[in-house]
């Protein structure tokens, strides 16, 4: 009868405590994997994330706006703006490849003052001017960094390429006085994307002419040269961006722009 009875006991006591514990602890385990999962998945949206940053300050130097370019196929939230050590509380979301200009931020200026700017994001990253830091010199904006980025996204691989083109391209920009600053610059189309920054001294117009190397074929008896691409852009610093990127699309034996 004993024997039955410290039975009883024992399995009331391991119902009613060694059992729960055990599922207290199992539940414990699955919320800390569940954290570690969820700790990874925020670490790889982080490290997906690609912006650009391009501060624009007004000509009476009193704000920036800010432009942010999303380069990336995830949105990203915007949560902080820093000017120097300045820093602004924002509530602004940039779609996946989409761009927005948040501001204005309010500044003070003297002859030789510099302002760092930079943004960071809801996964925490922290990302700086392109243009790297503006300096307010003799009544007027300096920037660090003046140019056009010429892009074009990733091409067919050699299997799927059925047009003329061949991989090399030549790059021309001319100022709006006309004098060469680029001459015949190499690029090369690549099946990832392909980019170069061509840096200039001073806002104004620039002539960008783009050659590609084109195979004897659909007509053509010799290889040669073909103009794909001759179009006049402005860099209007310091009233717009001090960056001007041009993208276009090769497709077939057509230019997309």
């Amino acid at each position: 009868m004993s024997t039955i009875l410290g039975t009883i006991i024992f399995i009331g006591i391991l119902f009613s405590s060694v059992i729960p514990m055990m599922l207290v602890m199992k539940q414990a385990d699955v919320m800390l994997e569940q954290g570690k999962l969820e700790v990874t998945r925020r670490d790889d949206e982080g490290a997906r994330e690609s912006l650009e940053l391009y501060p624009i300050p007004d000509l009476a130097a009193t704000h920036f706006n800010v432009t942010i370019l999303n380069t990336c196929e995830t949105s990203i939230d915007i949560v902080r703006v820093w000017i120097n050590d300045t820093l602004t509380d924002v509530t602004a979301t940039v779609s996946a490849l989409d761009n927005e200009q948040i501001g204005p931020f309010p500044i003070q200026v003297v002859n030789g003052s510099s302002f760092d700017v930079r943004v960071t994001t809801g996964r925490g990253n922290v990302y700086t001017a392109q243009t790297g830091i503006l300096y307010y010199q003799a009544g007027g904006w300096v920037t660090e960094t003046l140019g056009i980025r010429l892009i074009l996204p990733s091409r067919p691989g050699k299997g799927a390429r059925t047009n003329r083109w061949l991989n090399e391209l030549r790059v021309t920009i001319a100022d709006e006085e006309g004098d060469v600053l680029y001459s015949n610059f190499s690029m090369y189309w690549a099946i990832s994307a392909s980019e170069n920054f061509f840096e200039l001294e001073s806002a104004g117009d620039y002539d960008v002419i783009v050659y590609i190397w084109c195979k004897a074929k659909d007509g053509y008896v010799v290889q040669h040269w073909e103009k794909i691409y001759d179009d006049v852009h402005s860099i209007m610093w310091p009233m717009g961006e001090a960056i001007l990127e041009i993208k276009f699309v090769i497709d077939g034996d057509y230019l997309i722009v």
